[in-house]
């Protein structure tokens, strides 16, 4: 399998457990958006570009995606791409995406995905750049090393 690159022009976004909003005596949770609903409503969108360029078949293999987040730029990095050191944490960026995947047919089944890498940047252009190749052992080892 040749590598597959994907390039998503979606912010990326967080996945939490835990919604937003005011708790009200009742115990429900009022806000405009709780924050799963938020996440559901991305992943559709997501979802919905990945489909558009899915190979035909369903990948069956053991694989290997690595990420690049893209967070817009700053005011302060005066149009200079950067490393993203602020929230969110990278390891709560990989859920979506994958998911979205696994729904739009890209895999059989997201277990297949063995090995995942990220990095989040500040960039003049928001969304997610993706690699997809089939994992080695060899990813295994360098992981360690």
């Amino acid at each position: 399998m040749t590598p597959i690159t994907l390039d998503i022009p979606l912010t990326p976004l967080p996945f939490k457990y835990v919604p937003y909003g005011k708790q009200h005596s009742n115990g429900r949770i009022y806000g405009y958006f709780s924050l799963q609903a938020k996440c559901a409503h991305w992943k559709r969108k997501f979802a919905m570009l990945a489909a558009q360029q899915r190979p035909a078949k369903p990948l069956d293999d053991e694989l290997k995606i690595s990420f690049i987040f893209k967070f817009p730029l700053r005011k302060k990095d005066k149009g200079v791409e950067k490393l993203k050191k602020s929230k969110p944490d990278v390891d709560n960026l990989f859920k979506l995406p994958i998911d979205a995947l696994n729904e739009s047919g890209w895999f059989t089944d997201d277990q297949r995905v063995s090995v995942v890498s990220g990095v989040k940047i500040h960039s003049k252009n928001p969304g997610i750049l993706m690699k997809i190749e089939l994992a080695s052992m060899y990813d295994f080892e360098a992981a360690l090393t």
